[in-house]
């Protein structure tokens, strides 16, 4: 039998589809944004960074209700005691997860923000003019930019998380995220 909603031990159906999709659509932004970085605005690849930060756009886009519902959902349940982690490795990995949340809000934030005063310009005098000068949208785009770097590090930390309780730790949290069967009222435990 499924678990669909988190217990005090075990995540639920609900989490754990919305941690692997969110993890896809995080990876994929990741590396469409680095591909869009590295390629550069000029040059002979500039249709090819077009259609890359197209569908970075689209993925970005439609992935947001469920980055919204995936914070909403962590908030309004709490995280589950899966393991048992003391000082430093618990406010690790406590700082780990609720910073990821807060930096896809940061995200989603600038990048609406960059996307939107990319297409609107304003009249003055009937001299068309950007909403934003040069200056200010490197500036901006500089914080989205630097936004996916801090992700991709926490990542690196995420994933270092959870290979240690696999290969190290030997508990079945990483299982446990793989599928959310039956809870039996026991913590991760071992393999």
């Amino acid at each position: 039998m499924l678990i669909v909603k988190d217990t005090n031990t075990r995540f639920g159906l609900v989490s754990v589809i919305l941690h692997w999709y969110v993890a896809l659509a995080v990876l994929t932004l990741l590396s469409t944004g680095l591909v869009i970085y590295f390629i550069g605005a000029h040059g002979a690849l500039r249709p090819l960074r077009d259609d890359i930060a197209y569908f970075h756009l689209s993925i970005a886009i439609t992935s947001i209700p469920f980055f919204l519902f995936r914070i909403f959902w962590r908030i309004t349940n709490g995280m589950p005691q899966t393991h048992d982690l003391h000082g430093v490795a618990k406010f690790a990995a406590d700082w780990v997860w609720r910073l990821l949340l807060f930096l896809m809000i940061w995200q989603m934030t600038w990048g609406i923000f960059l996307e939107a005063l990319h297409w609107f310009e304003f009249e003055f005098f009937r001299i068309s003019q950007p909403l934003i000068f040069e200056e200010q949208a490197v500036y901006l785009e500089n914080l989205h930019r630097y936004g996916g770097f801090v992700i991709g590090m926490l990542l690196f930390l995420h994933i270092a998380g959870a290979l240690k309780h696999y290969l190290i730790d030997r508990d079945r949290l990483l299982q446990n995220m793989v599928r959310p069967l039956v809870d039996n009222g026991e913590p991760a435990g071992q393999i």
